[in-house]
């Protein structure tokens, strides 16, 4: 991919193996399919569409050493992550900007922060994990929306360090949920069918 590149609102599709060659900025949305795969490079990459990751590449992702900026569009829209791979997205750093929320379909990893930043939500499938090495943090919003067995924030983010500090977990499930025992910075329950807590909870910030 040329360097540098600033793609325009039709985005960047690919259905072959691309790797980038210096910082992308993404006005539209990323597409691959067949068995495309995007290597990142260690570079900072500016996302301001969706994703829709269609491939059958097992590796569809390779993020290593790099930054991707998941920002607010012009007009500002929620934007999301879905697909028909089957793979987890192998991120490194991840910022979550867009204040019109991001969605994701897809299981994510991450090997350094996981950053929602204020006034952005990050909201998960259901069934959609968030895990890996690094660290979720930020001062935005994190929503919970598992409902399988043991339906709470510790089983949907597996992410192995969390800041919990700044940030707010919305429980916001379409079935009755566990709020994990855990010290949180901010607790939101919007959930109607209850929550039930699994043990000692503590909520620093009202």
């Amino acid at each position: 991919l040329a360097d540098p590149a600033t793609l325009p609102a039709d985005g960047l599709a690919t259905s072959g193996i691309k790797t980038a060659a210096a910082g992308l900025t993404v006005n539209g949305n990323l597409t691959t399919s067949g068995s495309a795969r995007f290597t990142t490079g260690a570079f900072t990459h500016n996302f301001a569409g969706n994703w829709v990751i269609d491939s059958s590449n097992v590796t569809p992702i390779t993020a290593t050493g790099s930054t991707i900026n998941f920002n607010t569009p012009a007009p500002a829209a929620a934007t999301s992550i879905t697909g028909t791979t089957a793979a987890t997205l192998a991120l490194a750093v991840v910022n979550i900007n867009n204040t019109s929320g991001l969605g994701t379909t897809e299981n994510l990893s991450a090997t350094g922060n996981f950053t929602v930043a204020a006034n952005a939500t990050f909201s998960p499938a259901a069934a959609v994990i968030l895990s890996g090495t690094g660290t979720l943090t930020g001062s935005g919003t994190v929503q919970v929306t598992r409902t399988a067995a043991i339906a709470g924030f510790s089983q949907q983010y597996t992410i192995t360090n969390k800041t919990l500090t700044n940030l707010t977990v919305e429980y916001i499930g379409a079935a009755a949920q566990i709020v994990s025992a855990l010290g949180y910075g901010k607790l939101k329950v919007n959930n109607p069918s209850g929550v039930t807590l699994a043990g000692a909870t503590t909520v620093s910030t009202t």
